[in-house]
């Protein structure tokens, strides 16, 4: 199954580059095909004849973790290209390697929910803690691409990471993700959730005096300043420290 997977990829991605060289296409197929051969596979988890009833962990356990591990390296690798969809317009998230990405995020989610019907049942939370940095890099990386193309900021990844709109954009999304993990953890009572939002903002506000205030220009860092200021408000409003749930069953 995984070598046949990887024939396919590997002959649509060269037919690609012959008619859209120097695009986003090539790189798309050597994630879509492989996404696509790993959503069939978990779509067949109900069926029960041969060859997934006798081979169930192999194809839905350390099988499916080969795919998965391959499809996150995919995710990352790709993620430090331009990625220019050509003859498309490049828009950010609704273009297709970033689509491509979301969706092996989301089988990814689904898969390790699944974990627990499976002999890797105890490896459900670290991969879960893992497929969310890789979800923040991915995340970052997503930007700089959108700084390349709207900002003309030119690749390779090191010079992008050097430009005031690279610097603002981060300090912002870094405030935003703060904001959505503690409102999270407020909501739903997860501590955890909370602190490593806190910690987050914790990094934001570090990076703005640090970075932002001595080498940014004046419009970037009043932008900087400004926005995340206007996030830490409604974090305090919206998202306080939730109760410990320990602490709460003591009581």
């Amino acid at each position: 199954m995984v070598l046949l997977t990887f024939l396919l990829t590997a002959a649509g991605a060269s037919l690609a580059h012959d008619y859209f060289a120097r695009t986003v296409w090539p790189n798309v197929l050597w994630g879509a095909i492989p996404l696509a051969a790993t959503m069939l596979v978990l779509r067949a988890r109900a069926r029960t004849h041969w060859p997934f009833r006798d081979f169930s962990e192999s194809y839905f356990g350390w099988g499916w973790a080969v795919m998965l591990g391959y499809l996150l390296l995919f995710v990352l690798v790709s993620g430090v290209e331009p990625g220019d969809p050509k003859p498309l317009p490049y828009i950010v998230i609704l273009n297709p390697i970033e689509l491509v990405q979301i969706a092996i995020l989301l089988v990814g989610v689904g898969w390790i929910r699944t974990l627990g019907e499976t002999q890797l049942a105890g490896v459900a939370k670290p991969a879960m803690i893992g497929l969310a940095a890789i979800a923040f890099a991915w995340l970052n990386l997503t930007a700089a691409r959108a700084v390349h193309f709207y900002a003309e900021a030119p690749y390779p990844l090191d010079r992008i990471l050097e430009t005031d709109a690279w610097q603002t954009t981060t300090s912002i999304l870094w405030a935003m993700t703060s904001l959505v993990l503690m409102g999270i953890g407020a909501r739903r009572t997860l501590r955890p959730i909370w602190i490593v939002g806190a910690a987050l903002l914790a990094l934001v506000i570090v990076k703005l005096f640090t970075i932002d205030l001595s080498n940014l220009e004046m419009v970037a860092r009043i932008i900087s300043f400004i926005t995340v200021g206007i996030l830490m408000l409604i974090i305090g409003y919206f998202a306080p420290i939730p109760p410990n749930r320990t602490q709460d069953a003591q009581t």
